[in-house]
């Protein structure tokens, strides 16, 4: 897996990006990106992927518009699907919370443990059945859910780095895919935000590069996105 800055030639239509938690930099060097199933403690839980496949998302327009339908995602979860309690989350401790989940998600199988999540698809799952299993307090405000959700997104941008990955149609891909809706029910067309791998296929780790500074650091996907945003 190469290293590169994040080149003005990159910002097109072109490239593929795929954001990965920042612990799985080491497995993905050595095995590639892995393909996942939704799966969370060994139960599949996800009907929008449930079979094991690589997700990434295709060009500027793409990946920015994956970064904003992600909090879109948090936010929906938390305002129209986590009940009201009186002595609910207050959401103060989200942070502490998230890094607890992103630090129990893993790309591949190599790592075992009772907590192993699914990473950013169990992401909404998560939220549910662990961070507000109570439910959040009902005198918090819709303000208070916008800044919960950015707390949230923030965080997990801030610990996730940017691959670019050198695909090709027909060998790693195809338009002529579908993905699921969110209810599981449905074949639906790819979008260039919502794009994945044929099923089981690996992304060898020849064909990726993480994005880097000019120390050859990896840089957050919270830093990569403001660049590119300006951009």
């Amino acid at each position: 897996m190469k290293k590169v800055i994040l080149k003005e030639e990159y910002l097109d239509d072109k490239s593929f990006w795929h954001i990965t938690n920042k612990l799985n930099l080491k497995s993905i060097a050595e095995n590639g990106l892995v393909p996942r199933d939704g799966k969370r403690n060994g139960v599949s839980k996800s009907a929008e992927d449930p079979i094991s496949r690589v997700f990434f998302s295709h060009g500027l327009k793409g990946v920015l518009e994956q970064a904003n339908n992600l909090a879109y995602i948090v936010n929906s979860r938390i305002k129209n699907e986590i009940i009201r309690t009186k002595n609910g989350d207050d959401g103060k401790n989200i942070k502490e919370k998230m890094l607890k989940f992103l630090n129990n998600s893993t790309n591949d199988n190599i790592k075992k443990n009772d907590s192993q999540n699914g990473g950013f698809i169990d992401l909404v799952n998560f939220l549910k059945e662990d961070v507000f299993k109570e439910g959040l307090n009902e005198k918090l405000t819709e303000h208070d859910y916008d800044i919960i959700t950015y707390y949230i997104v923030k965080t997990i941008w801030e610990n996730s780095i940017c691959l670019r990955a050198n695909l090709k149609e027909g060998i790693d891909y195809s338009w002529d895919d579908t993905n699921f809706n969110k209810y599981g029910t449905k074949k639906v067309s790819m979008t260039q935000k919502n794009m994945h791998t044929f099923e089981d296929h690996v992304i060898n780790n020849e064909a990726l590069e993480v994005i880097t500074d000019e120390q050859g650091n990896p840089r957050t996907t919270w830093d990569v996105f403001k660049q590119m945003a300006r951009y």
